[in-house]
């Protein structure tokens, strides 16, 4: 708590991230846990089969979203359809975490297609 504190007081000028192919982000992984919009916790354990890493830390998306500024690097065609498949659904941050950010902040995309 002491860290989400300190992010609310003194928040990061920008948050730079991309956009894993099933939509997850900073190892948010979709369908997100309750853990990973807690207030109380600033970092969560998370896990996945789809890469060869499959325990991770990441930061919650309270958290996350005390940046000033968001910027998210997209690259390819691959990329390009999970974006624009996430904008067009009505599913929420819980399948689609970066929706969570575009929500709550000043978020720029940089894409190359």
């Amino acid at each position: 708590k002491a860290f989400l504190n300190l992010c609310k007081n003194h928040p990061p000028d920008i948050c730079i991230l991309g956009l894993g192919p099933d939509g997850h982000i900073t190892s948010l992984f979709p369908l997100l846990q309750d853990s990973a919009f807690s207030e109380e916790n600033v970092v969560i354990h998370t896990t996945t089969d789809i890469l060869a890493v499959h325990d991770r830390i990441s930061l919650t998306l309270p958290a996350l979203t005390q940046a000033k500024k968001f910027l998210f690097l997209l690259k390819g065609e691959e990329k390009k359809k999970t974006w624009e498949a996430m904008l067009e659904s009505p599913e929420d941050a819980r399948r689609w975490p970066a929706k969570w950010v575009i929500e709550r902040g000043d978020v720029t995309v940089v894409s190359w297609w």
